[in-house]
């Protein structure tokens, strides 16, 4: 009886692939087989395929920072555990063969082996665990055409999950194979005939997410200078989570990660609506945040996860984001304004208006003079109010010395939105509390698509040194911007990757 076993390591995740030159034992010349390496395709023998999560190393090239280092994460406990599992057999013309499923004694312990009747020859052999329900790869196999069953179309067969429970619920995250630094695709190796021993292989598999852990490092710099970011109460959620990726990693001739939402643009005009029009647009239906509005997220330094997204374009609702809300503190520094647009006269009792904690004060309440055209921010008058302005201008501090000063005022959020004038909007920071973005990102340089491409299997750990200045008075602000994202330099990073494998972010906000 033969055994195959595959090894493939690292921090991408994808195939495992089977394959070496060997030589026909029982007829070393015979044709398509003998000499120097060939072997005879379709005799029947067996193979025993094992699933671990071994980390293997691996270390990202570095930028010329030498941003990127090495290093592992391990998983916890209900982040490695295989409740259930298949491995899907695909021959020397990629066409899936055979479909295998684990049961459930052959996951009660470690190691996690299957034998199963297989033939000689090229193969491939990729594995998943913990879906559950296989029902769309099993339909492929059971189908009756080899295009279906070729392994570029399995490779892109969609999962979609609703919120990020659908694939990691504790001891049944999703997994699909990791192999080695670099690769989009592994040497084949070769099943040959022989005894049980001969093809026993193991396949490497890691987590179809991504996990996130950001902190704020000790030395946190404000760059404006004039506030204070209250980092020790501030919380964060993951938005832009794409709801559907593939089943196994897909690079295209490039050599580039993509993913189901890869080049498909987003509806900016149907932002509101809930239309499902993928797969030709994007809107919000597409995409999930962790956490909401009200139940915003999670405390600096707790983990959270991600789907794996990798936009061509580096786009504000397809970039996976951070959405940090924190309080800011106005300083001596601040452009204080009265009411009318006016420089304080006693800049320091307005602080203090503006700081005091409630109920003798406004609890740090302020507001600021949004400018927007054309449906988005385009900026902020000068100054912070400690009351609602009744006047502003674009420039100085003063009303009147500048353009734009009394200029068109609308009276919410969705008029501001819907003017192609520019037009101003007054917009209040309840208890002082603002929010900031960190987009996310996997490297420093490199084409955009590598930059913001975020792979399974990796561990972000988000450091966060500076923090430019005021953040938004509402979390959508952040996304109501030029649609550029690299216009943005808000914040600032150098990354470490690592495996969970685990990536370490510096940045700023």
């Amino acid at each position: 009886m033969k055994t195959l076993n595959i090894l493939t390591t690292g921090a991408f995740a994808t195939l495992l692939l089977l394959g070496s030159c060997t030589k026909d034992v029982d007829n070393p010349n015979s044709p398509g087989g003998g000499g120097e390496g060939g072997v005879v395709e379709g005799i029947p023998t067996y193979a025993t395929v094992s699933l671990s999560q071994r980390t293997g190393a691996g270390t990202y090239v570095g930028g010329p920072e030498d941003d990127y280092v090495d290093g592992t994460s391990q998983a916890s406990e209900v982040e490695k555990k295989i409740t259930d599992a298949v491995v899907l057999v695909f021959n020397s013309d990629d066409v899936l063969e055979n479909y295998v499923k684990f049961e459930d004694a052959e996951l009660a312990t470690a190691p996690y082996a299957k034998t199963f009747a297989t033939t000689t020859g090229k193969k491939r052999l990729y594995a998943l665990a913990n879906l559950e329900n296989y029902s769309k790869i099993e339909a492929i196999f059971n189908g009756q055409t080899a295009a279906d069953k070729k392994l570029s179309n399995v490779c892109k067969v969609i999962q979609q999950i609703a919120d990020i429970s659908g694939a990691t619920i504790d001891n049944k995250f999703w997994m699909s194979n990791v192999y080695k630094l670099g690769a989009t695709i592994e040497d084949q190796v070769t099943v040959q005939k022989g005894d049980e021993n001969t093809n026993n292989f193991t396949i490497y598999i890691g987590r179809m997410v991504s996990k996130v852990t950001p902190k704020f490092a000790d030395n946190l710099v404000i760059n404006s200078g004039d506030g204070t970011f209250g980092k020790d109460a501030a919380e964060y959620r993951v938005r832009n989570n794409p709801n559907r990726f593939f089943s196994f990693p897909v690079y295209n001739a490039a050599g580039l990660l993509t993913s189901p939402y890869y080049d498909i643009e987003y509806n900016l005009a149907g932002a509101t609506g809930v239309a499902n029009e993928y797969p030709n647009k994007l809107n919000p239906i597409d995409f999930f945040d962790n956490g909401t509005a009200a139940a915003f997220g999670k405390t600096m330094g707790q983990d959270s996860y991600l789907t794996e997204n990798s936009p061509k374009e580096a786009k504000r609702h397809k970039v996976t984001f951070l959405s940090i809300k924190a309080k800011w503190t106005p300083n001596e520094n601040a452009l204080l304004l009265d009411a009318d647009g006016s420089i304080a006269d006693n800049a320091e009792t307005t602080l203090k208006k503006i700081t005091d904690a409630a109920p003798t004060g406004n609890g740090g309440t302020f507001y600021r003079v949004q400018k927007w055209q054309g449906g988005k921010i385009v900026g902020y008058c000068p100054g912070i109010y400690a009351e609602t302005p009744a006047k502003w201008t674009d420039v100085g501090g003063t009303p009147g010395n500048g353009e734009g000063a009394l200029n068109t005022a609308v009276a919410d959020r969705n008029a501001a939105k819907a003017s192609v004038d520019p037009c101003y909007l007054i917009v209040k920071y309840d208890q002082g509390m603002a929010y900031w973005a960190y987009w996310m990102r996997s490297r420093l340089d490199g084409t955009i698509a590598e930059k913001y491409a975020l792979k399974r299997n990796n561990h972000y750990k988000v450091n966060i040194i500076s923090v430019d200045g005021v953040g938004e008075p509402t979390e959508d602000d952040n996304l109501d911007k030029d649609e550029d994202l690299e216009a943005d330099a808000s914040m600032k990073a150098t990354i470490e990757v690592l495996n969970w494998n685990v990536v370490d972010i510096e940045g700023g906000i």
